[in-house]
């Protein structure tokens, strides 16, 4: 039934006449008669009956006619709250990232916009980064972050050029890097493959990959734990662990980067919710390094 059937049901029940009913809709009587024949086709049983009393309504017709005056104050109270708050920042956000970036980054940057938008609420699921544009893509997510060359076929901000490091227990140089043993972690293929090419330009030799763990905590450990030495992006880990950093250049002498994205379906732009993280954001692009972000 549409809502034009609910708003005819609960006037004729509350007028209990069809003609000051179709007075109060605006049509006439032959129409609204017409109008009350297809919706008890629709539901396919009779609603009322005229007699010398009036019109009376059946057992299924009180049932049908009650639930239509809930159901049309249910319709009015939503149209009125949505067309009431279109103009704020109230909805929910819908966003995608990798897990480094939703455990390391999105914290202190969603709390921040909570501060400016406290109605505002988030969503959040964690995808690798090769599965975030897909998921923006078909509406399962409005925006999302990412590392790398993702995304690239969406609206995207950038907002931090991370540098490369490798961590180790003890310091070390890049000779001595050359000749470890290197842990990686469940990173996204372009990040992996970017490592795997700047050590091909840069050492010649095959790299020693002695283990490949789950996530970068996993991997943390087993630095500490002398296992070997790790390639990573950003020096957040410098917070809860003792461990020594080399900053990474290429044989050229430019440092060894990649850059974190945020990307967003833009159609979006038309919701206010939407838009004003959209500002919120701009701002942030282009910020410097943070040194809080890796993946």
């Amino acid at each position: 039934m549409k809502t034009e059937d609910w708003l005819t049901l609960s006037v004729i029940y509350r007028t209990k006449s069809l003609s000051s009913a179709a007075k109060e809709l605006f049509i006439s009587q032959p129409a609204l008669t017409i109008r009350l024949q297809n919706i008890e086709k629709e539901v396919g049983c009779q609603i009322a009956i005229r007699s010398n009393k009036g019109l009376l309504f059946t057992p299924e017709g009180e049932y049908l006619s009650t639930q239509s005056q809930k159901i049309t104050d249910l319709v009015n109270e939503t149209l009125r709250h949505v067309q009431g708050t279109a103009n704020e920042d109230i909805g929910i956000i819908k966003i995608v990232a990798p897990s480094t970036i939703a455990k390391y980054f999105l914290p202190a940057l969603l709390l921040q916009y909570k501060k400016l938008s406290p109605e505002t609420t988030f969503r959040l699921e964690v995808v690798n980064s090769s599965e975030v544009e897909r998921a923006i893509t078909s509406c399962k997510a409005y925006c999302g972050f990412v590392h790398g060359d993702y995304c690239e076929n969406l609206p995207r901000l950038p907002l931090s050029t991370m540098r490369a490091y490798a961590v180790c227990k003890q310091p070390l140089t890049l000779e001595e890097l050359k000749e470890m043993p290197i842990i990686l972690h469940n990173t996204s293929k372009y990040s992996q493959d970017n490592v795997q090419l700047w050590w091909d330009e840069t050492f010649h030799t095959p790299m020693d990959v002695r283990m490949n763990v789950k996530n970068l905590d996993i991997c943390f450990s087993m630095v500490d734990s002398g296992f070997g030495a790790a390639i990573v992006f950003g020096d957040y880990y410098m917070d809860g662990h003792t461990l020594h950093a080399l900053p990474l250049n290429h044989p050229d002498g430019t440092p060894f980067t990649r850059q974190l994205w945020f990307a967003y379906m833009e159609e979006m732009e038309a919701s206010h919710c939407m838009n004003s993280f959209l500002k919120f954001m701009n701002e942030h692009s282009h910020s410097p390094d943070t040194g809080v972000i890796h993946g």
